[in-house]
């Protein structure tokens, strides 16, 4: 975390938000939660370029209940700006687009420059030994959700990014190109496509550099690209002036400053008022073009502050909308009775799990987990014969999702592995 951000707990809250002298952004997390963390590089940028105009603080709801309860937190991340000791907005939208022109607002000014990318390292420091031992480590490795790819075959240079000397959101994308890659069966096939996207990289190439140009690719391209579903006029406008942007930041002529805060200022006020899940009912009724909007938002920025693996993600689910409405073998209602249907089998199932022992009778606990376990194993079969045809077509979804997800993790392997071999190897320091 960076030392720009503050960490409060319910005894310092007072002198942390509410008598603080600049603007406090607050966000309530805690350790468990995913999109908490997911947050945290964006506000680390945030408060490098607000620094001393607006102030980010975080409360970890865990450890300190009493401020949550106060401000009737019910999911994280949930983001409050505070202001002259009062809460000025119960619910701020995590976009950086959307934090941008509001600190820009309260501030009256356009934000400091970013400070200047770090000198470019050679993959694999230069050294040949360091990547063959990475592989080595890699082909002995056995991937699971707990033992991911990027992290899993750590070297003496550290794990992902400090063996490969690549960005960590690079491995992050390596993680997601195996998850969407791999058989739930067998995880042979997707375990040497792991191998091979690394036996791709080349020892002393920029790899960063290559991963900006992947970023571009994934936003810009016409066949996968956030363009291509751009529902209207104004919609793609906007697209063609963030690969201006973008094609500049490559050229090594970056937009200024002043530029990024126009183009942020027209996304923000096109995309719909953000939904803030406490407030109950549905889901908001969103235009194709509002709800373009909200995801073009939320990568309106430079390419070297994108997340890859997000990026990829969202070609994915842009597959994946498309191929719904194409084939319509399924949609909402379907995920909705698949739900109930599968809480209900296992609320039947789990009847017969009894009580869970105690913590202090390891024998006993380990027996009643491996049965809890077991009746999870048992809750598709079931619903396999108690609804066959809801099950079918469940099936049938997960395989045309299957598909095109090995689809598209090919297609960006392919053209992460294109770049990298056309990459020129760095001169070896002095």
């Amino acid at each position: 975390m960076s030392a720009l951000i503050l960490n409060t707990t319910d005894a310092t809250f007072e002198q942390d938000v509410l008598q603080s002298e600049p603007p406090v952004l607050l966000d309530f997390w805690a350790p468990w939660c995913a999109p908490c963390k997911a947050l945290n590089p964006m506000l680390e940028r945030l408060a490098g370029q607000y620094a001393g105009s607006i102030r980010i603080v975080k409360l970890n709801i865990d450890e300190n209940p009493e401020t949550a309860r106060r401000f009737g937190i019910r999911s994280i991340p949930r983001l409050m700006l505070f202001g002259q000791g009062e809460l000025r907005m119960p619910h701020v939208a995590h976009s950086q687009a959307g934090l941008k022109v509001l600190f820009d607002d309260l501030t009256k000014a356009v934000p400091a420059a970013a400070a200047p990318a770090a000198a470019a390292v050679p993959s694999f420091g230069g050294d040949p030994a360091l990547k063959a031992d990475y592989l080595r480590r890699l082909r002995a490795a056995v991937f699971d959700t707990d033992n991911l790819p990027a992290d899993s075959a750590a070297t003496r240079a550290g794990a992902f990014a400090g063996t490969t000397g690549g960005p960590h959101t690079l491995g992050s994308l390596l993680n997601g190109l195996w998850w969407v890659v791999r058989e739930p069966e067998d995880g042979a096939p997707a375990h040497d496509w792991v191998v091979d996207f690394v036996e791709g990289i080349p020892v002393g190439i920029d790899l960063a550099r290559v991963s900006l140009v992947l970023a571009d690719w994934l936003l810009h391209d016409p066949g996968i690209g956030s363009a291509r579903n751009a529902p209207t006029e104004a919609a793609r406008a906007l697209c063609e002036r963030l690969a201006a942007f973008h094609r500049r930041e490559l050229d090594g002529e970056p937009a200024t400053e002043q530029e990024w805060s126009v183009l942020l200022r027209d996304v923000v006020a096109l995309a719909p008022p953000p939904f803030d899940p406490d407030a109950g009912g549905e889901l908001p009724d969103w235009s194709p073009e509002q709800g373009f909007l909200v995801n073009f938002e939320r990568t309106t920025m430079a390419l070297a502050e994108c997340d890859i693996s997000a990026l990829f993600f969202a070609s994915y689910s842009r597959a994946l909308t498309a191929e719904m409405a194409r084939l319509g073998c399924w949609g909402g209602e379907d995920q909705k009775q698949m739900q109930s249907v599968y809480e209900a089998t296992w609320k039947g199932l789990s009847s017969t799990l009894g009580e869970r022992p105690a913590d202090g009778d390891a024998e006993a606990l380990a027996r009643w987990e491996a049965r809890r376990q077991a009746l999870r194993e048992q809750v598709r079969p079931t619903v396999r014969k108690t609804h066959p045809a809801l099950q079918a077509r469940l099936e049938a979804w997960e395989a045309v999702q299957q598909a095109n997800g090995s689809r598209l993790a090919n297609l960006v392997g392919a053209r992460f592995k294109a770049l990298c071999a056309a990459a020129p190897v760095m001169a070896a320091a002095d």
